[in-house]
């Protein structure tokens, strides 16, 4: 998201997948461009076509970064990825569906590479919209660090704000009072339990350890390093 002209403040959210961000970008509507592209936001060297979720590298070269405060959202790797496979990989409406168990889809998306993320494509649902939107692309980066989305060219966390997802509406209220903007954080939609896996089982679970066996947790220990030693995550 890039500020518009009712924002009293310039600001810049980059938004890394499930995090909240959602939430986020509805709070800030008023003030900000959700989908940079469809504003004529465009450049060469992005090839990626969902601009709600362009890094903080690609936004840059759309805009002088410099001129605005910028902020994102982390959030712990093992509670995220448990997100991302019941909002995603168990829809069969979904890009990146897969008819898998949770820790048989870990090893295939962070060992094998083998899951939707890694195949290069075309989104036929938005290609009509014209030039950007039908870039080849992949969709990697939703499974990737947050580290990913948030790193300068340096390899450094490049934004000025990072909000931690567990303290997302505190967090909002210190942004929204940097930014002097007046907007509440709408709730985050709790996750649909009515999602089966192949076998049938229902997510109504208390906690996303009861997701885990002892490799999946190796496995995300080992792939968000980044994440883990900056923001001091732990498998709890």
């Amino acid at each position: 998201m890039i500020s518009n002209k009712k924002s009293p403040s310039p600001f810049v959210f980059v938004h890394s997948n499930k995090t909240g961000g959602n939430s986020v970008n509805q709070a800030l509507d008023l003030y900000g461009m959700k989908y940079p592209l469809e504003f004529g936001y465009n450049h060469s060297n992005i090839s990626y076509p969902h601009s709600q979720h362009w890094n903080l590298r690609e936004l840059s070269l759309v805009v002088n970064i410099k001129k605005y405060y910028t902020f994102s959202i982390s959030r712990n790797p093992w509670d995220r990825m448990v997100s991302y496979y019941r909002k995603n990989v168990c829809n069969p409406n979904s890009d990146s569906y897969v008819d898998a168990e949770f820790n048989d889809w870990v090893e295939m998306a962070f060992i094998e590479k083998s899951t939707a993320e890694y195949n290069q494509r075309v989104d036929e649902r938005y290609s009509s919209k014209g030039e950007g939107y039908d870039k080849v692309h992949n969709g990697k980066r939703n499974i990737d660090e947050c580290y990913y989305h948030i790193k300068d060219e340096a390899g450094k966390i490049g934004v000025d704000f990072v909000i931690e997802f567990s303290l997302l509406k505190e967090g909002f209220d210190t942004l929204s009072k940097k930014l002097k903007i007046v907007s509440q954080l709408p709730e985050i939609p709790i996750m649909r339990s009515s999602v089966r896996t192949h076998t049938g089982r229902f997510f109504n679970i208390n906690s996303y350890h009861e997701m885990y066996n002892s490799n999946s947790v190796d496995i995300i220990e080992r792939n968000f390093k980044n994440d883990i030693l900056m923001f001091g995550y732990e498998y709890e």
